[in-house]
């Protein structure tokens, strides 16, 4: 009794290989196809006859005489637009489809305004038999509802599978060209690359010419230094002479003072402290005739002092540009030494190499990303396709269908 009871509710267990299932499922629905597709046919065939029928009764209706010629007009009008409307039915060859088209037709050959109804009452046997045809109609509508709600189960079932095994074709598909450009978008071909790079980074950052290098530049900016402060010296001088220098050349406008036209030029670029853009021997010139005349200028004594000071200082100034040049000239020898090197320029060109290697490897890693990502949706859309799949075919044939292998 126990064994009997299992076996009533225990499933048959099969295995099908998924690019099957149509086969499988033709193959144990075989006959039920067959039947459901014949049924089907006469459906639409016995319909179609319906509705054939139906216009041979309002091409009859069209043409009744009536003694009431509104009931003759309308009569003839309701007919007309029926003949109408069955001509622009355009029979679809599926039968779902077909029964909503046909559902569409009988409510628009249903529907009347009361005036046509009260006609429709005058004009008897005439109007009436082709509402019987309508009816006829509505019959076989009704007939193709039970149809789907039962037989055609299995066509559906058969038409979705189909539907279903080629959607799995192509997601195969897409499957193994993302597999194909996950596998030529090599991040790890990129990354080595970028090590290298790195590593000769960091031989050329230890190279011993380095501290050679870095002694150069010392060098360089000490000697920088040095020609700042010979020159800060020369202009801190011409700014102690600021002062006596602008009574100076006031006196020599009002013309109190004389002094020639070059020589105020000369004098007036010491004043802005532009001294270095003058010629050495006309500054040393200006600044003579200057002294001479700095007491008659309006300055006290302080400013005086002060003022030629500062002119004695001045008056060395073909020393201090001389010693500047030398000091330029040790800048441009060590600048020649330390451009033999290249070292900086071979260091900004495996910068530059990294920087593009880099971007290459976060370019890829994207993209990799970006595949992978549409890979496991493909592959998440095959699993639910598969699944689809066995819950048709475990309905359909009552037993537990699984679908294995690609």
């Amino acid at each position: 009794m126990l064994d009997r009871f299992r076996q009533m509710f225990s499933q048959e267990e099969i295995e099908v290989h998924p690019g099957e299932a149509v086969g499988f499922f033709q193959e144990r629905k075989d006959g039920e196809l067959e039947d459901a597709r014949e049924e089907a046919e006469k459906l639409r065939s016995d319909s179609l006859d319906s509705l054939e029928d139906l216009s041979k009764e309002l091409q009859i209706l069209r043409e009744y005489d009536h003694e009431l010629e509104t009931v003759e007009a309308v009569t003839s009008n309701i007919a007309r637009e029926r003949e109408r409307m069955l001509e622009g039915f355009e029979p679809p060859e599926d039968i779902s489809d077909f029964y909503t088209e046909l559902e569409d037709l009988v409510e628009s050959l249903r529907e009347m305004s009361r005036k046509e109804e009260a006609v429709v009452k005058e004009a008897g046997e005439a109007a009436g038999q082709v509402f019987r045809k309508v009816k006829g109609v509505e019959k076989q509508l009704e007939r193709i509802g039970d149809y789907l709600d039962s037989d055609y189960r299995v066509l559906e079932q058969h038409s979705r599978l189909e539907e279903l095994s080629k959607r799995r074709e192509e997601l195969l598909d897409q499957k193994s060209d993302l597999e194909e450009e996950l596998r030529e978008v090599d991040v790890k071909a990129a990354r080595s690359e970028l090590g290298e790079v790195k590593e000769q980074i960091q031989e050329l950052e230890s190279d011993p010419r380095q501290e050679e290098v870095r002694e150069l530049q010392k060098e360089i900016d000490e000697l920088e230094d040095e020609k700042k402060e010979l020159r800060n010296g020369i202009l801190s001088e011409a700014s102690r002479m600021e002062r006596g220098l602008k009574k100076l050349l006031y006196a020599v406008e009002n013309h109190d003072l004389e002094m020639d036209e070059r020589g105020r030029e000369v004098l007036g670029s010491v004043k802005e402290g532009d001294v270095f853009q003058e010629p050495v021997e006309e500054v040393k010139s200006a600044v003579e005739t200057a002294e001479e005349l700095v007491e008659d200028a309006g300055l006290g004594d302080r400013q005086v002092r002060k003022f030629r000071e500062a002119a004695d200082e001045l008056k060395d100034l073909d020393d201090v540009l001389q010693e500047i040049e030398g000091i330029e000239s040790e800048i441009e020898e060590r600048e020649e030494e330390l451009g033999s090197y290249d070292l900086e320029e071979e260091m900004a060109e495996l910068e530059r190499e990294k920087s593009r290697i880099q971007k290459k490897v976060e370019k890829r890693s994207e993209e990799r990303k970006d595949l992978k990502d549409d890979l496991d949706e493909v592959k998440g859309e095959i699993d639910r396709t598969v699944e689809d799949v066995e819950e048709i075919l475990d309905e359909a044939v009552g037993a537990d269908v699984e679908l294995s292998g690609n």
